[in-house]
């Protein structure tokens, strides 16, 4: 059929069309000049930024991959591994395991060492650690028989009741570790086989991780562990969410048909940043103890390696530029290890860490930590004649780890915050008295 579009037929249309109401209102349209639009609501939606020249509108939530990159390399990440890959800033740990397998002590032990900066089952924190441990679950009596063999370090808080509403969120920030056991005690839901429930509770805790920098561990009760089970990433009671929405899942299992005794498994199952399958074996031993039968092999990052082999090619003292230390790794241009190697270098000369000095022309040395002066005083590995700075007498028992962090920061101008901010009290002219 063929209609004739006369004066009056169109005129009727526009009537007809300016009738209807504008299409969702609630979505703002991209705008191509002006520096920002709203909604509805007089919320900022897009705002528009210049980009080579041309004006470039972007959600005010997005931001370039480039300027987040860039963004990322200036900030002091330190180590990601607080307690080799089980902990992790910024993620949360779901500890899947048996009913009366021994989570709960493990925890306490686990805190324990955290807090004091110790070795625990083979793998050692990068300093002392400050830990929140909400145990819902131990009874007074128990808790304070298990507390009474242990440490207690200042470092360590424990909740034994349940927090306010949303006080977890803000009190995070104020931790490296939180330790949540268990999740069902914390954040109760009516059916445990529901996933959009378990995925409510685990993302208000994913929320809570990344937004404080904080490691997360939070622990579920498993069913019955076989041979197989015990490999399994859905070990865990319920809906699969939970495991789903974590970052590392660990199942904690006594190991079927072993021949130690009183042996346990910590293996994770999953995690976003690789050791999928690794495993640490341990047994009980002496007064809620534990030692260890089998650790996992750590790897070095591939950011950390590059720093050690540029700390080690500028030892010589000599000036190098860019490209020179690139050809001295045998680094290939433009590569991946090229990109990485741009990291390293700002790290390296960078606030947090100062190991490289970038000097005019493009130069690189390594930034001086010789000692003018004090070179005679025992153990005094920095400072100036007016403070200078020692290494503490239990500097012996300390972990590799926690060694080389103390003398890495010993002669940073920022040196005191840093010590401030780990615990470490600066020893000043006292020790040099008692030297001489």
């Amino acid at each position: 059929m063929t209609i004739e579009a006369t004066q009056e037929s169109m005129e009727m249309a526009t009537t007809t069309l300016e009738t209807f109401p504008p299409l969702d209102m609630a979505i703002a349209s991209k705008p191509s000049t002006g520096a920002a639009s709203s909604d509805g609501n007089d919320n900022v939606v897009f705002q528009t930024q210049e980009q080579q020249g041309l004006a470039v509108s972007r959600p005010v939530w997005a931001v370039p991959v480039r300027e987040w990159r860039e963004k990322y390399a200036h900030q002091d990440h330190g180590s990601a591994e607080l307690w080799g890959p089980l902990l992790l800033k910024g993620a949360l740990t779901l500890l899947v395991g048996q009913s009366s397998v021994g989570k709960s002590v493990l925890l306490y032990r686990l805190a324990e060492a955290l807090a004091t900066g110790r070795e625990f089952l083979g793998l050692t924190p990068p300093r002392p650690l400050r830990v929140l441990h909400i145990d819902l679950e131990t009874p007074d009596d128990v808790r304070n028989a298990h507390l009474e063999v242990m440490e207690n370090p200042d470092g360590w808080d424990i909740v034994d009741r349940h927090p306010p509403t949303g006080a977890l969120a803000e009190a995070a920030e104020q931790y490296d570790v939180v330790i949540v056991d268990s999740l069902q005690v914390y954040d109760p839901v009516n059916d445990e086989d529901n996933n959009s429930e378990a995925n409510r509770q685990m993302t208000a805790l994913v929320d809570i991780a990344r937004q404080s920098n904080t490691s997360l561990l939070v622990t579920h009760n498993a069913g019955k562990v076989d041979a197989e089970s015990a490999k399994s990433k859905f070990l865990g009671r319920g809906a699969s969410a939970r495991t789903d929405r974590s970052d590392i899942v660990i199942n904690c299992y006594e190991p079927p048909k072993s021949k130690v005794p009183d042996a346990r498994e910590l293996r994770i199952v999953k995690s976003r940043h690789g050791y999928n399958n690794a495993m640490v074996s341990f047994r009980f031993e002496g007064e809620l103890n534990y030692a260890l039968i089998e650790g996992i092999t750590l790897r070095v990052s591939k950011q950390a390696a590059i720093l050690q082999q540029v700390r080690e090619l500028m030892a010589d003292g000599k000036k190098r530029k860019r490209q020179d230390i690139r050809d001295a790794l045998e680094i290939i241009k433009d590569s991946p290890q090229d990109r990485q190697l741009s990291d390293v270098l700002k790290k390296a000369t960078s606030k947090g860490l100062e190991m490289l000095e970038h000097e005019k022309g493009g130069f690189y040395s390594l930034k001086s930590s010789s000692v003018k002066g004090l070179e005679v005083i025992p153990r005094c590995i920095g400072g100036n004649d007016s403070k200078p700075f020692y290494r503490p007498p239990e500097w012996e028992t300390w972990s590799e780890e926690a060694k080389l962090l103390y003398d890495e920061i010993a002669n940073m101008p920022v040196r005191d915050e840093i010590l401030e901010e780990i615990k470490i009290e600066p020893r000043g002219h006292r020790f040099s008295q008692q030297a001489h």
